[in-house]
């Protein structure tokens, strides 16, 4: 694994952090400091973590996805308060960039199959 990333990132979702959170993180991670400027807002983080990813060739593992879904009702809905986070499903998986990111989840979340053909793949592990 070493030889095919140049950066492994592993953050927990267990506490269901707002995505702002989390991109501040990941950006924070990757930034080369102490110059990188982060964007204030979820779309503009979005676009430089995509960025990031595009440059360098990192394993982004998100555990316990499923702690930000909807429990008891369809499967695989994300909360209200989680929504943003089909943002970051939909930039992953859209657009080209050379990492990969792993969900760990016990439900897959809805609208994931759409982007299985789309520029990144998506692999269902079971």
């Amino acid at each position: 694994m070493q030889t095919q990333f140049d950066a492994l990132i592993w953050r927990s979702l267990k506490s269901a952090p707002p995505l702002n959170e989390l991109l501040l993180n990941l950006l924070k991670f990757l930034a080369p400091p102490p110059d990188a400027s982060i964007p204030t807002n979820v779309t503009g983080k979005l676009e430089q973590l995509i960025a990031y990813l595009r440059q360098k060739r990192c394993l982004v593992i998100l555990d316990n996805f499923d702690m930000l879904l909807q429990s008891g009702q369809q499967a695989g809905v994300l909360q209200t308060d989680c929504q943003e986070y089909h943002d970051l499903l939909q930039y992953a998986g859209e657009l080209s960039h050379t990492s990969c990111i792993l969900l760990t989840s016990r439900e897959k979340p809805q609208g994931i199959d759409a982007w299985k053909a789309i520029a990144s793949p998506c692999v269902p592990c079971t």
